[in-house]
């Protein structure tokens, strides 16, 4: 199985060092999981290719320090790559700023928020509980 990993930004210097890049973190967290698995990067915030869905059996949108809602070249082709990606039944996985694009390029509104970026671990009150979420959790944590 071929995963393709869309490179949407790069960490901040501080990381690279150790961590080179985030499809890099991404391979190192899978790899060691799933060896079956083989991996392209596709670098696509400094102008490199979108692959096409027939090219990979799944796809891993990464973050970026850009916000979804502004205009960046590849932002268009890369919410047509997702949805045509789901029509063709392909799996998906967005990352910070992957998984705001994926909601954007189906429908869904995102915006800056009033409260700035928001890294690391955050708890959150559930309001309501869904039948599968059992045990039934009166808070969740996100990162």
């Amino acid at each position: 199985m071929h995963i393709a990993i869309i490179e949407t930004g790069a960490p901040p210097e501080a990381l690279q060092a150790r961590h080179a890049s985030y499809p890099v973190m991404m391979q190192r967290l899978i790899a060691p999981l799933a060896p079956q698995l083989t991996f392209s990067t596709h670098r696509v915030f400094d102008g490199g290719a979108l692959p096409a869905p027939a090219d990979f059996d799944g796809l891993i949108i990464m973050g970026s320090a850009a916000g979804v809602y502004e205009d960046h070249a590849f932002i268009a082709p890369l919410e047509d790559l997702i949805r045509a990606s789901a029509a063709a039944g392909k799996p998906q996985v967005g990352v910070c700023f992957g998984h705001q694009l994926m909601a954007q390029a189906f429908g869904g509104r995102v915006e800056k928020s009033d409260k700035g970026w928001g890294i690391g671990v955050h708890r959150y009150d559930v309001a309501s509980n869904a039948d599968w979420m059992t045990p039934a959790p009166s808070k969740i944590a996100c990162a």
